[in-house]
């Protein structure tokens, strides 16, 4: 979801990679409005359904390359006091999406007979959420946190990686071979962790804890710390995409044949291991012409990439709302209209709000010719507009 990068162009393939994620999101929570009885029963496709947390690793790799490449290009160019305004821009961009959904549904809460949520879960979570120590209130008070609000968690563990990164870079952004064995050391024992967590307090803790999810983001990190190394392999880009590409691809099919443990052990390694590959390869210009490009660059997904953060924040609170309010209405038709509720919704956060809020944002604190080697195009390119 998050763009960090700067150019006079956009890469189409990483904004499909988003898109693809962002989608499979949207799917995961789709049983709130279309219940499925029997999901199997269109397996492998079933897989699609199930990706959530596929699709969480993606969505954090991608952005944890892209604000490492950021970081380091304002440590290049003005050194740790540069880091601040990568920071801030991500953080205002995220806080104008979060404060806005928070105070509809809040608002929504007040006058809205079928939401039945008490005043004191709604102050609880608006609390937790307004302060980004949201994914820890609800791990440890479940029942006690909106449902519509849940996956907002994710966000604020981002934000709370951000902020270690900028640390970090801030520290040992000279030291470039010692910053990445860091991160080699923090993937290992994140891993460990993970895995621990996982088997002494099962996978709802294990979903929820920034120390538990911040293994994709570090793939990422570590993506964007080799960048710049892995260039002499340039032409073996377009492989390595189309392979990565493949993979990505049948971890999401296995979903139809593995459960949420496998995510938290194997297949976590995997997703996330992959999508490091792929986005290093795609913005090295590793999909240009190719299938690769011509299927992460389609119109479709690197549309639903431009919008991903709008329609990654919306989702789940439109789709609990209609829920309530269609109760009589078949699955079909309440999905139906679901779906045209959030199409016209996120244009018009996406329109007035987010891009209003990364334009004002762009120049926040950044000088001039600061430039992303990673901007070059994978595919196709369009105007530059964040998403």
């Amino acid at each position: 979801m998050p763009d960090t990068e700067r150019s006079n162009s956009r890469n189409a393939t990483l904004d499909g990679l988003r898109g693809l994620a962002v989608f499979l999101v949207v799917l995961a929570h789709v049983w709130i409005v279309y219940p499925f009885d029997r999901l199997e029963d269109i397996a492998p496709l079933d897989g699609w359904f199930r990706g959530g947390n596929i699709a969480v690793s993606m969505l954090l790799v991608l952005s944890g390359f892209l604000f490492t490449r950021s970081l380091l290009r304002a440590h290049e160019t003005s050194g740790p006091s540069g880091l601040l305004g990568p920071l801030l821009r991500r953080t205002l961009r995220i806080s104008a999406q979060i404060y806005l959904v928070l105070l509809a549904v809040l608002v929504l809460a007040e006058v809205d007979s079928t939401d039945t949520t008490s005043p004191d879960t709604n102050t609880r979570s608006a609390v937790a959420i307004g302060t980004y120590t949201w994914n820890w209130y609800v791990r440890d008070h479940a029942l006690d946190a909106r449902p519509d609000l849940g996956h907002l968690w994710y966000l604020n563990a981002e934000l709370h990686v951000f902020l270690l990164l900028t640390l970090a870079i801030a520290f040992w952004g000279r030291r470039r071979t010692l910053l990445t064995i860091g991160v080699v050391a923090l993937i290992a024992a994140v891993t460990w962790w993970r895995w621990y967590v996982h088997d002494t307090e099962g996978w709802y803790s294990a979903s929820l804890r920034t120390s538990t999810r911040a293994d994709a983001a570090l793939y990422g990190v570590l993506a964007g710390l080799m960048w710049d190394r892995v260039q002499q392999w340039r032409r073996e880009a377009p492989a390595a995409a189309g392979a990565s590409a493949l993979l990505i691809i049948g971890t999401i099919f296995s979903c139809s044949m593995l459960g949420i443990d496998a995510y938290f052990k194997g297949q976590g390694i995997v997703i996330a291991f992959a999508t490091a590959v792929f986005v290093v390869a795609a913005s090295m210009g590793g999909t240009d012409g190719g299938p690769v490009g011509r299927l992460f660059g389609s119109a479709p997904l690197t549309r639903l990439g431009t919008v991903s953060l709008t329609l990654y924040v919306w989702h789940l609170p439109v789709y609990w709302f209609m829920s309530r309010h269609t109760k009589d209405w078949s699955n079909l038709s309440r999905a139906m209209a679901t779906a045209a509720v959030l199409i016209v919704l996120v244009s018009l956060v996406h329109r007035f709000v987010d891009e209003p809020v990364r334009r004002w944002t762009s120049n926040l604190m950044r000088k001039e010719g600061n430039s992303s080697p990673t901007s070059r195009p994978a595919s196709r390119t369009r105007s530059s507009r964040s998403s």
